[in-house]
């Protein structure tokens, strides 16, 4: 935190603070020596306030792919709150698939304009921004590791579009499939908000590399070459009565 921060956050405080390192620069310290214990403390609670919780995402060692995930991004408080806003406020729409059936899950597609984009014959042109969805954005940027770029050389751009997915229940699913086209970028986060749900990784064999419940408020980020080498999917699972929605956010460049 900033010198400036720390005076509007408590001007007492900072000037406390300013008279210890008057004193001790003029050799008289311990005429605030009784002040000091006090000054620290409340210095380390305004530090960890501004900081937060530490992050605990980590790297999932599998051969050939690069995945992120922390399970505990949001917490279960926002992520509840969140998940009821995006249901009420989103414009899900159940579009209809290659074939004349409609994809099994509502779709909503957000982003900056000029990141409209065709994926499985289906065209998806971006929505203003809510502003829940920008805040989001900015968080998940913040939270995505500088490796995922660095280990591709490439520059960290940030993402400029989410497409929101929502699993009614359990009969609402999403098909094996990578997200593999070239405007899409290879770097995609992946927020969960509601009922767990399976993910799975699969190599091009068909064998699962991952599989995990993402979690309620938690964060997966695919980077590297995983949509080249691996596909993934989140099947049915008629048992579950509870919605999910899936934020994947993406940085769309048109060549």
């Amino acid at each position: 935190m900033s010198q400036k921060a720390y005076s509007q956050r408590s001007p007492e405080l900072f000037q406390n603070v300013q008279c210890i390192r008057k004193r001790c620069k003029s050799g008289g310290w311990n005429t605030c020596m009784s002040k000091r214990d006090g000054i620290e403390n409340e210095l380390m609670a305004i530090r960890s306030e501004h900081a937060g919780p530490p992050r605990s995402i980590y790297l999932v060692p599998i051969p050939g792919a690069e995945i992120y995930y922390d399970k505990h991004f949001l917490p279960q408080g926002e992520a509840t709150r969140l998940l009821n806003t995006l249901l009420s406020e989103c414009a899900w729409d159940r579009r209809e698939g290659p074939f004349g059936y409609p994809v099994p899950r509502d779709e909503a597609y957000y982003g900056d304009p000029g990141t409209q984009y065709t994926y499985s014959r289906r065209e998806y042109q971006p929505l203003p921004w809510l502003p829940d969805l920008l805040s989001l954005k900015s968080r998940v940027e913040e939270a995505t590791p500088p490796t995922a770029y660095a280990n591709l050389s490439l520059r960290n751009s940030g993402y400029n579009a989410v497409l929101c997915n929502l699993y009614r229940d359990g009969n609402d699913s999403v098909g094996l499939h990578a997200d593999a086209e070239p405007e899409m970028g290879p770097v995609i986060a992946s927020v969960s908000l509601g009922a767990e749900r399976l993910f799975r990784l699969k190599r091009k064999s068909g064998t699962v590399a991952f599989s995990e419940r993402l979690a309620h408020g938690s964060l997966l980020i695919m980077a590297g070459t995983t949509q080249k080498n691996f596909r993934h999917e989140v099947p049915k699972e008629p048992g579950i009565t509870l919605p999910r929605i899936n934020l994947t956010f993406r940085n769309i460049v048109h060549g």
